[in-house]
């Protein structure tokens, strides 16, 4: 129990700072200190805008990883009910589990010890699920995924004053990038769904997300889609005040004098900056915030080098063998992969044959098999899933050295290659002026992400190995 005048001095200080007030629960909560930024004091002070009825439509776009979720979600739902604990919120996020999880955490902070000493709080017996809470003052929290439908419940109350906000985190998942229906439906939420959730027009909104693709809903918004202005704060990883950035019809850009640099060391020092660098569509969209187009022509194979007649495997040339292999082998699903690749020692790639069919397991265990004995490569890549798992156990069973067991991540097909395609670019990877996989192969490039992914996604397989492998060595 504090003293008197104690809970006074934190109660003023939580109630007028939202910097303060995450700082104090999180440490109450992890019992460690909130590891602060630059960028967290920028994100409060734009928070504290909100509550205090400045802004009513807000726009935050911010790398993954930079704690948006604890400030503007958690600490700000439980902040507000402290201020008002009439204030009815929504939250919305593109996976119902993080949606529950926030919700969960969201509602510890309100019932601990310290939030209750300072703001004494009792919770509705009767409704107390991760979905949907209340307090017996009428305050509360409903949770959705941002596709899923939300029924009675609004957010804020037809009375003066703060009374509550619709909050959206992150309303698409990075692979929702290159599906046009998803984003499609997701823009027109905001002017539908979403805004007829508002008890009236002045609740704010808040929107915090790491950009995803050129007509993602923060371009949507920004350009009019609902036809309000927005409040826009946009933080890259690394801040450069001279860079050009995108203007926006609807937007009213959030000004600020952060030191140049990563905006986060402690997250990432320059040197893990420049690494990222590497998977430049992952980059420029989730971590500087403008998005790179993503269409056909992705893969421009003009741009590759060409050779003719065999090439002599040198003794310090690495030979691999990258599988991509199907679930099942009926007519409608993938065909499994095997890409022979040479690595020369001045870092050229020469594709030098590719094996493709629908086979049953049994069949493509024995071609793995024979093209390993063909080959004899310096290394086989088998994604880690579906019948991958299996290969690579009985692979590794009957001796054969050298398997490496590749974890595809959450990254779709598409992301995969649109972060290796910089070998193609600078002519690095070669490929035979002939051969009679050759017309396949360039078909499925030609019109990658539409039609068949799979040659292309051995290829991103061995690329991205090749060049994870280049930066553990120079590192």
């Amino acid at each position: 129990m504090l003293p008197a005048n104690h809970t006074r001095m934190l109660k003023h200080l939580c109630e007028s700072s939202h910097l303060h007030f995450t700082k104090y629960f999180f440490k109450e909560r992890e019992t460690s200190k909130f590891l602060i930024g630059h960028h967290h004091a920028l994100v409060c002070k734009t928070l504290d805008r909100v509550l205090s009825g400045e802004i009513k439509r807000l726009i935050i776009n911010i790398p993954p990883g930079y704690t948006k979720t604890e400030l503007a979600v958690m600490h700000f739902v439980a902040r507000g009910l402290a201020l008002n604990p009439r204030a009815k919120f929504i939250h919305t996020s593109y996976s119902a589990s993080l949606v529950n999880l926030n919700s969960a955490k969201t509602k510890e902070i309100i019932q601990s010890e310290a939030f209750q000493e300072l703001w004494p709080m009792q919770m509705r017996a009767d409704i107390q699920g991760k979905k949907e809470w209340y307090n017996t003052q009428g305050g509360g929290l409903y949770v959705a995924p941002s596709g899923g439908a939300i029924t009675g419940f609004r957010a804020g109350r037809m009375e003066e004053g703060f009374t509550g906000a619709f909050i959206v985190d992150d309303p698409l998942s990075a692979d929702d990038a290159f599906s046009d229906p998803k984003k499609t439906q997701m823009n027109r939420r905001f002017p539908g769904v979403y805004r007829s959730r508002l008890a009236h027009q002045d609740v704010p909104m808040i929107v915090i997300m790491q950009r995803v693709a050129p007509d993602d809903p923060t371009a949507f918004l920004l350009n009019g889609g609902t036809g309000e202005v927005w409040h826009h704060l946009n933080l890259p990883i690394t801040i450069d005040h001279d860079a050009p950035r995108t203007n926006y019809t609807h937007g009213i850009p959030i000004e600020y004098e952060l030191e140049e640099g990563p905006l986060w060391t402690a997250k990432h020092t320059a040197e893990q900056i420049e690494e990222l660098k590497s998977e430049r569509f992952t980059y420029a969209a989730q971590y500087m915030q403008e998005p790179m187009a993503l269409g056909g022509n992705l893969i421009d194979l003009t741009k590759a080098s060409r050779y003719s007649g065999d090439i002599i495997r040198g003794a310090n040339d690495k030979l691999t063998l990258s599988l991509d292999t199907a679930n099942k082998d009926g007519e409608l699903n993938d065909n499994s992969i095997c890409e022979a690749w040479l690595t020369k020692t001045n870092g050229k790639k020469y594709l030098l044959d590719v094996w493709c069919d629908k086979v049953k397991y049994p069949i493509l265990k024995k071609t793995a098999i024979d093209l390993i004995s063909k080959w004899l490569p310096n290394e086989v890549l088998i994604e880690d899933k579906a019948s991958g798992q299996q290969l690579i156990q009985e692979l590794q069973l009957l001796g054969i050295q050298n398997i490496i067991a590749i974890d595809p991540g959450r990254e779709s097909k598409v992301m995969r290659m649109a972060n290796e395609v910089s070998p193609i670019d600078n002519g690095t990877v070669v490929l035979p002026e002939t051969a009679p996989w050759l017309f396949d192969f360039e078909q499925e490039c030609k019109n990658f992400p539409a039609g068949t992914k799979d040659r292309v996604d051995a290829m991103s397989q061995y690329l991205k190995r090749e060049r994870t492998r280049f930066e553990v060595f120079v590192g």
